[in-house]
């Protein structure tokens, strides 16, 4: 499924489910919400469907929603998701796993919510109703441990294996600050197994601060996703001295403009800071490139966002007085 750019009237394919917004929390992480709920409460307890949400004239994006639910001998687990197509073949998930407070067998089991956030590739799609099936049968296999329970045949818990927690992947190591290109400058806090449709998935768990999220991507998926360390002082001097540059004239939709905020390299923030100056009806996208560019440069180079932002004006200030 592709959801592209268009200028002639949207058709909506059969089965697609279309929404009047984005399905998205404050924080930008996908969220079932009661449209969502409301528009496929009619499709049961186990699906997978597209949805298209027109989030200006012409424009559209999209995703897919699922449901599964698992039924135990104690309750029943209710599991959805929404994921929103991004680039670099990946999908920015979050689930959420349900299930009611119940007495059983004089056993008094509270309710159960969980939440789970990752960025998943495209090629787990065609089993993800069975991934969440999985994920509620996997919750409930930790409730029985965590009250005492004698587990079922069926979910008896294979023997755990001890072993010591991975500290490094890929280059990549527990702690390490990395700028991930759709969100900027995160810090690596763990890396951690994961069962999903009955394997192991290993994943980067990395922290954005400023933006109160923490995602989970696949530690074999890092090369894809443009998941990169921090420049080196020689790629901090080059973007620095990019400001001094002459302004180019900005002509590019807001769509190109997000492409190359999102594409991870320090130089094109710093090109974009050049061009994009504050007045010119774009200053959230200013707001944000300078965040980003004046963070990774902090951490880089040991220093206080102050002395990044002092920094950046002499070179503006450069600019001014060779074009003068």
């Amino acid at each position: 499924m592709v959801f592209s750019w268009t200028r002639q009237r949207i058709e909506i394919p059969p089965g697609m489910v279309q929404l009047t917004s984005q399905p998205l929390d404050d924080w930008g992480e996908p969220v079932w919400n009661d449209e969502i709920e409301a528009k496929t409460i009619s499709r049961g307890t186990d699906f997978l469907a597209p949805f298209m949400v027109e989030v200006s004239p012409g424009m559209c994006s999209g995703g897919y929603l699922v449901k599964a639910q698992y039924r135990s001998p104690v309750r029943s687990y209710a599991a959805c998701a929404v994921m929103m197509t991004r680039k670099n073949d990946e999908l920015q998930t979050t689930v959420l796993i349900n299930a009611p407070a119940c007495l059983r067998d004089g056993r008094e089991w509270t309710a159960h919510t969980q939440r789970l956030t990752a960025s998943l590739p495209k090629e787990h799609l065609a089993n993800m109703v069975h991934t969440l099936r999985g994920l509620c049968e996997q919750a409930h296999a930790q409730e029985l441990l965590k009250i005492g329970s004698k587990p079922q045949p069926t979910f008896e818990p294979k023997e755990a294996k001890v072993s010591s927690p991975v500290r490094e992947r890929n280059g990549f190591a527990v702690n390490e600050f990395i700028v991930y290109p759709a969100h900027g400058v995160g810090q690596i806090i763990a890396i951690e197994s994961q069962a999903i449709a009955g394997a192991e998935l290993e994943l980067f768990v990395i922290n954005f601060g400023e933006e109160r999220m923490t995602l989970r991507v696949p530690t074999a998926k890092v090369t894809n996703v443009g998941m990169r360390k921090i420049s080196t002082p020689a790629q901090i001097d080059a973007a620095l001295s990019t400001l001094a540059g002459y302004d180019d004239d900005l002509r590019e939709q807001t769509i190109e403009l997000v492409a190359r905020i999102e594409s991870g390299d320090i130089l094109e923030l710093a090109r974009l800071l050049r061009e994009i100056r504050p007045g010119l009806g774009r200053e959230e996208m200013y707001k944000t490139v300078l965040e980003r560019f004046t963070k990774e440069i902090a951490i880089s180079r040991g220093l206080q966002i102050e002395a990044v932002l002092s920094e950046i004006e002499r070179q503006f200030s450069r600019s001014s007085a060779d074009r003068a």
